[in-house]
């Protein structure tokens, strides 16, 4: 059947939320998303339960947590909802892989790094690949950034981002001590790494 969207705030509701995409090294994918989800449906034991029960009290809550511009709330159901995809896929026959090491290391990297914080300051998610996609607000943005690339140093010709402020402000910031080295895994650059605010996007 058709999926169909509904807006129930304008595209400007949110202004200071920003996405940031890192691209990870990978290999073109073996499964299509399409045929995935048609594979996990018929397999996956947890498909059940999610369609049931958990989908819905997930978009109810993640409604209203956009609503009071709830970043804490927003981003642990997004992070929940990329680890389900990532269990899903686990217990599909025959299991699929969409994530790489790199993938799996951003995620340690961000759950140690809001761990550090004492509260969700970047949160991940995963679509049916290895890029990981990232939530964090504007203010929170400089320093995030500056950890990222202690971790996966990357040069910053491989940076696109829509505001040349962030950027700038990116290039100034430094990561303090507590957030340096926070996982084991070797240092390796993003492909790129990109900008964006919510609502209409890049134009």
């Amino acid at each position: 059947s058709d999926c169909v969207a509904t807006q129930f705030v304008d595209e400007n509701y949110w202004p200071e939320m920003q996405v940031l995409c890192a691209v990870l090294q990978g290999e073109k994918k073996n499964t299509s998303s399409t045929a995935g989800m048609q594979q996990s449906l018929q397999t996956s034991p947890l498909m059940p339960k999610r369609i049931a029960t958990t989908v819905s009290e997930r978009m109810r809550t993640v409604s209203e947590a956009i609503k009071a511009r709830d970043f804490y709330t927003f981003a642990q159901i997004a992070m929940s909802e990329s680890d389900d995809l990532q269990a899903i896929c686990a217990t599909t026959q025959p299991q699929i892989q969409y994530a790489t090491e790199d993938s799996y290391a951003m995620i340690r990297l961000v759950k140690t790094y809001n761990a550090k914080k004492g509260h969700p300051t970047l949160a991940y998610t995963f679509d049916a690949g290895a890029n990981c996609f990232l939530f964090v607000l504007e203010k929170d943005l400089p320093e995030a950034v500056a950890m990222l690339m202690q971790h996966f140093p990357t040069p910053s010709e491989r940076f696109y981002f829509h505001d040349a402020m962030l950027l700038q402000k990116i290039q100034e910031a430094t990561v303090p001590h507590e957030y340096e080295n926070i996982i084991d895994y070797p240092k390796k650059p993003f492909v790129m790494l990109l900008q964006s605010p919510v609502g209409s996007g890049v134009r």
